[in-house]
């Protein structure tokens, strides 16, 4: 299963239904609001990691509390492997290039080169370096991965009302 399955159908209403299964990681100042804003696109299923779980916890519980019908719809993973089998693209905001290192990179348990299924997309919002994004990129593209290094500006009232820029790295 690829985690966005379309069925066609006819009809004026539309004739795509599609299932997003996201994952998020980061749940700092910026990804707080980011995470939560995934909700708002049809049919979603939201995976959230932080390196602190009770982060995460209240997070669920927040957005299950002021949007009633979301229990079934937000989920905290307790690891990267976790995220990384239950979610077909994966956002990541994350603080410190060496935090964007250890949980793509890490050979032990990065999400590219211990976790990631062929076809899956990796997001990287947060602001890196140029090398960093390459190498993230690079090995990607050996385990048939996607790597895009999106970083934003707007700070934490552009993520929480949804008005961030986003800026795309091409290699």
């Amino acid at each position: 299963e690829t985690g966005i399955n379309a069925e066609y159908g006819g009809g004026s209403e539309g004739c795509v239904k599609m299932e997003f299964k996201l994952g998020y990681i980061g749940l700092g100042r910026i990804g707080y609001g980011m995470a939560s804003n995934c909700l708002k696109v049809p049919n979603v299923t939201l995976w959230v990691l932080n390196r602190t779980k009770e982060k995460a916890d209240k997070f669920r519980e927040e957005l299950i509390e002021s949007n009633k019908g979301l229990e079934h719809k937000v989920f905290v993973a307790t690891s990267l492997e976790e995220i990384s089998k239950n979610c077909q693209i994966i956002m990541t905001c994350l603080p410190q290039i060496a935090d964007s290192k250890l949980v793509f990179l890490d050979k032990e348990n990065g999400l590219i080169t211990k976790w990631a299924k062929p076809g899956q997309l990796f997001i990287d919002f947060g602001t890196v370096d140029p090398e960093t994004s390459k190498e993230c990129y690079q090995a990607a593209k050996k385990v048939e991965t996607h790597f895009l290094d999106a970083p934003v500006s707007g700070g934490p009232l552009g993520a929480q009302t949804g008005t961030l820029t986003v800026f795309n790295l091409i290699f």
